[in-house]
């Protein structure tokens, strides 16, 4: 995408953000999900989310859910006997791709989580790659070997302090 349309894109969607009616403090939510989008356009080859930001915030999909082999995901169930399977993104630029795609997919649902008042339970969202592509592999509990993965979960956390959210964790996982 050239420097011209990214420009383009990111002012009409901070346009579309400030026609957003006010009231509940709505707009304000709108513009800081409005600014998300613009971070996933950061790229000159491809869309893809700061995740590096989030991680500064508590984030931890690069730390625990990128570039890791069979053997670190199997030490991973190893010490986490609660969690069925473990899994990890091919790379980062996968990873950053894949939050940045389940973000634009899901904006109107961002939007109106972001707009509530109180608290805010995380939101999770669901990213499928196109079949036969894979985002990265999946250990089962149990399983010897790891099996491609082409879907993934997205969890997004509200930071109250921030007045914005930021992705919690993300993590490929294979269909069930």
């Amino acid at each position: 995408m050239g420097r011209a349309l990214r420009s383009a894109v990111v002012a009409a969607i901070a346009l579309l953000a400030w026609l957003v009616p006010t009231m509940g403090g709505v707009a304000l939510h709108a513009a800081q999900a409005t600014a998300a989008v613009g971070r996933a356009v950061a790229a000159d080859d491809a869309e893809l989310y700061d995740l590096q930001r989030d991680e500064a915030l508590g984030g931890h999909t690069l730390a625990r859910h990128v570039g890791r082999t069979d053997e670190q995901l199997a030490e991973r169930l190893r010490r986490e006997p609660n969690i069925s399977a473990a899994s990890t993104w091919t790379d980062e630029r996968t990873a950053r791709r894949g939050v940045a795609a389940a973000i634009r997919q899901s904006q109107p649902r961002i939007r109106a989580w972001a707009s509530r008042q109180g608290s805010r339970p995380n939101l999770v969202l669901n990213y499928a790659e196109r079949p036969g592509t894979p985002l990265g592999r999946s250990l089962r509990r149990g399983d010897r070997v790891s099996r491609p993965a082409e879907r993934a979960l997205i969890v997004l956390r509200w930071h109250d302090r921030e007045r914005r959210w930021i992705v919690l964790t993300s993590y490929p996982e294979t269909s069930r």
